[in-house]
Formats: structure tokens, C-alpha cells, sequence
């Protein structure tokens, strides 16, 4: 499988910089999902602890990030949860945002969804879904 970003272009994929951050605990899910962002598209996933400051680290980081991962039930439920992703969405609006969640009955990617986020994927993960979600 190539992973060059010129190769990802002719192919009509995203366009990708290399760098994620995922707002969760690192446990074997994070890892899971950094191997699998790489082994994808050769994407860097950092895995933070959320705070009262994220927000503000979002927006003072000048590194530009492909995509953000926010662990509902890590953040302190649905309502932070939303609360983070619109803050995300003002600091990052390029930035595409993924959702995990236990509580969630099914993986959603529908439009009516996308001022908090591009998809909300049902924990525990697996391959498929979370690149299948990534390319798309």
C-alpha cells in the first residue's frame, strides 16, 4: 500500500499533513488507533488527557492537525463532549472531528451531525470502521 500524499490525491482521497490528536485515555484503544492511523495514511495520532486548557492549546498549537478524536465518556459525557467539539470546530474549522463512544448505539457519519462533528464511531473500534471513517 503507498502512503505518498500525491498518491492519495490521484485517488481522489484526503489530503492528509501527518499529524492527530486524540482527546482520550491511552489505553489499548489509543494504541489501536495510532497504529492503524499510521499503518493507513502515515498519520501521527498524539494521545492527551482533556483539560480546562484544551481548547486554548488547540488554538495556540500552530501545528496543523488532520483530525481530532474526542472520547465522549473522557471528556466528562455528551454535553462537554459538544461543548469541546463547537469550541474545536471555531478554533480548527479544517480540522475534521471523530467522536467515540460507548453509549452510542451504532457508528453515525450523517450530515445532520456535522457542526459537532464529521462521525461518531461505538466503541470498542475496530480496523475497518476507523479507517473506513478516516478515508472518507
Amino acid at each position: 500500500m503507498m502512503h505518498d500524499a500525491k498518491v492519495f490525491a490521484e485517488k481522489g482521497l484526503p489530503a492528509f499533513k501527518g499529524v492527530a490528536v486524540a482527546f482520550m485515555p491511552y489505553c489499548d484503544d489509543a494504541r489501536d488507533i495510532q497504529d492503524w492511523a499510521y499503518e493507513q495514511a502515515r498519520i501521527t495520532v498524539m494521545v492527551l488527557a482533556h483539560c480546562t486548557q484544551t481548547l486554548t492549546w488547540l488554538s495556540e498549537k500552530r501545528a496543523e492537525f488532520d483530525f481530532i478524536i474526542v472520547d465522549i465518556e473522557h471528556v466528562g459525557g455528551v454535553h462537554a463532549a459538544i461543548e469541546l467539539c463547537l469550541g474545536i470546530r471555531q478554533t480548527r474549522p479544517d480540522c475534521k472531528i471523530f467522536l467515540l463512544s460507548d453509549e452510542t448505539e451504532r457508528d453515525d457519519s450523517g450530515s445532520e451531525r456535522r457542526a459537532i462533528c464529521d462521525a461518531t464511531l461505538k466503541k470498542p473500534l475496530t480496523h475497518k470502521r476507523f479507517t473506513d471513517t478516516l478515508m472518507s
